[in-house]
């Protein structure tokens, strides 16, 4: 089984849905050694601290391909997302992303989109932190001031 580290860091801190950008770094050792691929963009709409975290992480996994026994290991900050992953995820999963009341979990679609791939990949959620941290923060600003620049 070969093991593949997801590193992602967003923008978005605080509470409350606010716009920002998100980056995304894929690590797996191959053959010709360790090799990387990585991702940085615009959040798609306002979005909170965790809804971006897991959209991170979604467009992260679009990468990866099926049918390989892949143990992906994701590196996030956030703890609310690491304890619905581990805690509630297999819950809503059955109940069709639906809370006790029967309303909408919030962030549904992202939610559902990382429990397919939950399905498909064996997912790990760790909060350490990892040599990329200033690397992906660093990356994450530069892009942003861009972005700013160029409105």
């Amino acid at each position: 089984m070969q093991q593949v580290n997801v590193y992602v860091k967003t923008s978005i801190r605080g509470i409350g849905k606010k716009p920002g950008s998100f980056i995304y770094l894929l690590e797996a050792e191959t053959k010709k050694g360790l090799a990387t691929i990585y991702d940085i963009g615009v959040l798609p709409e306002e979005m909170s601290e965790e809804a971006a975290e897991i959209y991170a992480i979604v467009e992260a996994l679009k990468r990866m391909k099926p049918g390989k026994e892949n143990q992906i290991v994701i590196y996030a900050s956030n703890h609310i997302l690491k304890n619905s992953f581990e805690n509630h995820l297999p819950v809503w999963t059955q109940n069709g992303f639906k809370k006790r009341n029967g309303e909408d979990i919030a962030n549904k679609n992202l939610w559902s989109s990382l429990a397919s791939s939950n399905s498909v990949f064996h997912l790990r959620i760790d909060l350490s932190p990892h040599s990329y941290s200033k690397w992906l923060e660093s990356e994450l600003e530069k892009f942003e001031k861009r972005e700013k620049h160029n409105c």
